[in-house]
């Protein structure tokens, strides 16, 4: 069955992507809606008072926004509960995008409210869109590795786990960019505060004029483009793009998220060395259902075998607990894998037997085979296994 999959041909994919020559010079004018309308104090909204500060803004927003938010509404709501709740917690959202800000709140403690609406506000490349006192935090390149990518050192007060960070990468020239300032803030607000097994999901923002050297390392091709990083239990980083062809709406940002998170949550392929092939996967007195992906020298020696472990790890999320998933580098365990037949081209992926002899495993796999042709072959072949296995018990 695997050799006949092995001869079927698939056309390639080619990657088309844009280039758009953009040479805009504009004035916006700051996008206010009805929290700061006539009438509707964004400080009585939000109920604080004008000496409040930053912290105490942040609190009584993520309170209130809390108890009005449409998801809490009761399964027994009318309609028209339904629409007044929703109104107030958009009132909210506004309230807070004006007086989160400091910038905007500065403009509207002036007394400018007629200007505030019609004031052109161009914005400054250094500055960026956001400010530190929103729900999106400005990141430059320290603090992209610091909290992002959770490379420490933490500061005093700051939670040390490796949380969910969902990230904007942007430039103040970008059209596109700038008109996703409100619905980038609105899933901002939506998943402030919501539990995921991961932690609470941050959102932050990346100004590739200022921070050209983060959105280079991250590969960043196009603006503005959003990436959900995660860290397993194992400390590995994990990122997901979101899709440059389906709409940046703040309910796909959101449920990008947390699909996300749940991959990261649910997949169990992991990093082993040669003593866990040792002890578990070779072991004729182990049992388990073992897959091993041999890679060497990491992934920048090996380009073909990061999308190929990408895959295996999508595959372990929807695996019972019977099938176990490895990835050994064989530039750190050369003598194993010389033991189970690895030759000098990567990557391979090996099977081995649930319990009994194992010897070196079955290939699954070889170098030259295209992985979107072979992995769904692979995915029959485990299940099959499993079912085996699961009938024999």
């Amino acid at each position: 069955c695997l050799e006949t999959v092995r001869t079927m041909q698939r056309p390639r994919l080619h990657w088309r992507y844009y280039a758009a020559a953009l040479l805009v010079i504009f004035c916006s004018c700051a996008h206010v809606r009805g929290s700061h309308s006539k009438g509707n104090d964004p400080y009585k909204v939000l109920g604080v008072s004008i000496d409040a500060t930053q912290a105490e803004i942040k609190k009584a927003y993520r309170e209130l926004a809390r108890k009005h938010h449409p998801d809490k509404m009761s399964g027994e709501t009318t309609e028209e509960e339904k629409e007044k709740s929703e109104k107030a917690f958009m009132s909210l959202v506004d309230a807070y995008e004006i007086l989160g800000d400091a910038d905007s709140r500065a403009m509207y403690d002036d007394k400018t409210a007629g200007a505030f609406q019609s004031r052109p506000r161009g914005f400054n490349s250094k500055m960026g869109f956001y400010t530190s006192n929103s729900l999106i935090t400005p990141l430059n390149g320290t603090e992209f590795k610091r909290l992002v990518l959770c490379r420490g050192p933490f500061r005093k007060g700051e939670d040390e786990r490796c949380v969910p960070w969902m990230v904007e990468f942007y430039a103040t020239w970008c059209v596109h960019c700038r008109n996703m300032i409100p619905d980038y803030k609105r899933a901002a607000s939506q998943m402030d505060g919501a539990e995921t097994p991961l932690g609470f999901v941050r959102f932050g923002a990346v100004n590739c004029e200022t921070a050209t050297d983060v959105c280079n390392s991250q590969n960043i091709r196009g603006l503005p483009t959003f990436n959900l990083y995660t860290h397993d239990a194992m400390g590995q980083e994990h990122v997901e793009k979101f899709p440059r062809d389906k709409p940046r709406t703040p309910e796909n940002l959101i449920e990008h998220a947390e699909k996300a998170i749940r991959l990261t949550h649910e997949a169990t392929l992991r990093p082993i060395d040669g003593g866990v092939i040792e002890r578990e996967v070779v072991n004729p007195d182990s049992v388990g259902l073992w897959f091993v992906l041999y890679v060497r020298g990491g992934f920048s020696a090996c380009p073909q075998c990061k999308p190929m472990k990408e895959s295996l790890r999508r595959l372990s999320a929807n695996m019972p607990d019977l099938a176990k998933f490895g990835v050994l580098d064989c530039s750190e365990d050369t003598q194993v894998c010389q033991h189970q037949y690895i030759g000098q081209k990567f990557p391979v992926l090996k099977m081995y037997p649930y319990k009994g002899s194992k010897g070196t495993g079955e290939t699954l796999m070889y170098p030259d085979d295209d992985a979107a042709v072979i992995l769904p072959a692979v995915e029959k072949v485990i299940r099959m296994c499993i079912a085996n296995i699961e009938a024999e018990n």
